[in-house]
C-alpha cells in the first residue's frame, strides 16, 4: 500500500474578512476536496452584519459561502455534506433559514 501525499493549501479569498492564521476554505489537493470553516455574519470588511436580525444574518453566511465556493471554481451541487448550527434553535427559525436559503438561490438561477 503506497502512500501518497496530500498537499494542504490554505487559501484567502477575496470578498471574506481574512481572519490570520484561520483560513475559511482550505483545499486538499491530490483528491481535490475541500472543506470550508464554519461560517458567521461578518462582511468583506470583518464587521458583524445583522445585530439581532436573523434574516440577514442567514444572508450573509450564504453570501460567504457563495464567495467561497465560487472562488474554488465549483458550485453548490458540489457540496457533499454541510452541518448548521443555529443559536436559539427553534423548529421555527430552521424553517426560516430554509425559505431564505430556498429563496435565494432560486432568485440565482
Amino acid at each position: 500500500h503506497e502512500e501518497h501525499p496530500v498537499a494542504i493549501q490554505y487559501i484567502d479569498v477575496k470578498g471574506i474578512f481574512s481572519t490570520g492564521r484561520f483560513r475559511h476554505p482550505v483545499r486538499a489537493t491530490g483528491r481535490s476536496t475541500v472543506y470550508l470553516s464554519g461560517q458567521v455574519p461578518l462582511d468583506e470588511g470583518g464587521h458583524y452584519v445583522g445585530i439581532d436580525d436573523f434574516d440577514t444574518q442567514v444572508r450573509q453566511v450564504y453570501s460567504n459561502l457563495d464567495t467561497i465556493l465560487k472562488s474554488l471554481g465549483v458550485g453548490w451541487q458540489s457540496v457533499a455534506i454541510m452541518h448548521i448550527y443555529i443559536v436559539n434553535y427553534s423548529p421555527e427559525r430552521y424553517a426560516r433559514l430554509r425559505e431564505i436559503r430556498t429563496g435565494d438561490r432560486s432568485s440565482q438561477q
